[in-house]
């Protein structure tokens, strides 16, 4: 481990780059976010380094657009070579270092006394990644994965604590107390506010002072407690999550930073395994699948867990294969919780009918194919009467979810409602998965018991019908 990760305040440095083209102009745009005072001396600087470092009283940036000088180096704590000429780039690092300056020689690891990290910001939040220069594109890498994961919404909740931290040392004095304050506003106060927009209206100013106001709320509830206990406080909340039809890098970045949240997860059989590897470890897992004729727990059961685990404080997830709003009654548990006063957050998901199409390459709609989409599911058990005439339109694309058990009286209905026997239809099991199954065939063949016997899938199948199959990525 050759380097070490420092955070200084760049305030307090002056900083020569030597150089004024592309490379220059990337170590300046870095730097000039940190309010350092930088020197830039190139014979030739790109327009928009001079654009960026526009002389204020604030920031005395110097720019000089000439030959460098080992003059150059006198007045300065830190040296930052950026040419693509290394004979050059060698000579002034020689004369940098007789001057025992800091340097940095860009994409030169040997002549390097400090390296510049990957970063990620939220505010006063930063992260810096390094791979001590074997191998930056892994650093860019998982500095990628960590903007995935870290909500926008960590900088509003570091401007409100960078406000109220003055406060909480006046109010908490003992350091052990303090740290005891800042652990249980992380595990029950933050959660709350870690979401993907500010508000509705996109406003931080607003959001900032909901942060200060719970902030300082538990600050009077921890200062009213004995030093040895701080009380578990947690705002309830309930998450619809669409996890999409199977595959986990299908699910959305909003739906892993809500999964890492969460207290409670009741999860459907319709997921993988591996998607459960993106909750939290001591997260509780509750397991509330169904299929066809075999319930492990009734809607009704499910409603009364959501609002049992809300109602002690947890933030509970509620955790859907597809998309909770397609054929996920989400919207049945959205109304229970809002009749309970419990606040609920709906977090899309790829649906089943979009992962699956992709993933086979059938285009849903095609010109002078296909101009509509209609999704329905049809089941042995409702009772509401189909409109098979609109099932059966021309040039529509249509999808059926959970029809398997009734498929063969399905698709006979649709031919003598006017579709063609030879219609292609698609039938999926396991969308996306590893062990995905599919079987192309006709609405003919799907009327004989036999043949559906022979295939054996299970459910459940999503089926798309139309000729839009036959246009599938070969």
């Amino acid at each position: 481990m050759a380097y070490f990760p420092f955070f200084f305040d760049l305030k307090k440095f002056r900083i020569l780059i030597v150089g004024g083209g592309e490379i220059a102009l990337n170590k300046v745009r870095l730097l000039s976010q940190y309010q350092a005072t930088l020197t830039v001396v190139s014979l030739q600087i790109k327009p928009e380094i001079e654009a960026l470092l526009a002389p204020s009283l604030e920031q005395p940036h110097r720019l000089y657009q000439r030959a460098f000088q080992a003059e150059d180096l006198d007045e300065v704590d830190i040296v930052i070579v950026a040419t693509d000429d290394d004979d050059f780039n060698t000579s002034v690092w020689e004369l940098a270092k007789q001057k025992n300056k800091i340097v940095n020689v860009v994409d030169d690891r040997e002549k390097c006394d400090f390296i510049f990290p990957a970063l990620v910001n939220r505010g006063d939040l930063t992260v810096a990644i390094s791979t001590s220069g074997v191998a930056p594109t892994v650093a860019s890498w998982l500095r990628s994965k960590l903007e995935t994961e870290l909500p926008q919404s960590w900088t509003a909740i570091m401007a409100s604590l960078k406000k109220q931290q003055p406060l909480i040392r006046q109010t908490l004095p003992n350091v052990n107390h303090r740290r005891r304050f800042y652990r249980s506003l992380i595990d029950f106060v933050l959660p709350y506010f870690l979401r993907s927009q500010q508000n509705e209206n996109n406003n931080t100013t607003a959001t900032e002072g909901k942060i200060a106001d719970s902030i300082e709320n538990h600050l009077h509830t921890c200062s009213q407690s004995t030093e040895g206990q701080i009380p578990h406080i947690k705002q309830p909340k309930v998450y619809l999550v669409g996890a999409g039809p199977g595959d986990p890098e299908l699910l959305t970045l909003r739906a892993q930073q809500v999964l890492q949240q969460a207290d409670i997860v009741l999860y459907d059989r319709l997921l993988s395994d591996d998607l459960l590897d993106y909750t939290r470890r001591d997260a509780q897992k509750i397991f509330v699948g169904k299929k066809a004729n075999n319930h492990t727990k009734t809607q009704e059961q499910i409603n009364k867990l959501l609002l049992e685990y809300a109602k002690k404080g947890n933030i509970v997830v509620r955790l859907k294969g597809g998309d909770p709003f397609i054929f996920g009654r989400g919207g049945e548990e959205m109304a229970i919780l809002q009749q309970h006063q419990i606040e609920v957050e709906i977090i899309p998901g790829v649906s089943a009918v979009n992962g699956v199409a992709a993933n086979l390459g059938i285009p849903l709609t095609l010109r002078g194919v296909s101009d509509k989409l209609l999704l329905t599911s049809i089941y042995a058990t409702q009772t509401h009467q189909v409109n098979w005439q609109q099932l059966a339109l021309p040039k529509q694309t249509l999808v059926l979810y959970m029809g398997l058990q009734n498929i063969a009286q399905i698709t006979t209905n649709l031919i003598d409602n006017g579709l063609s026997k030879a219609t292609p239809i698609a039938l999926i099991e396991k969308g996306t998965w590893r062990d995905q199954k599919v079987v192309y065939t006709t609405l003919e063949q799907t009327q004989s018991q036999a043949y559906l016997k022979q295939i054996n899938l299970q459910s459940p199948v999503l089926s798309i019908i139309g000729e839009v199959v036959n246009h599938r990525k070969k």
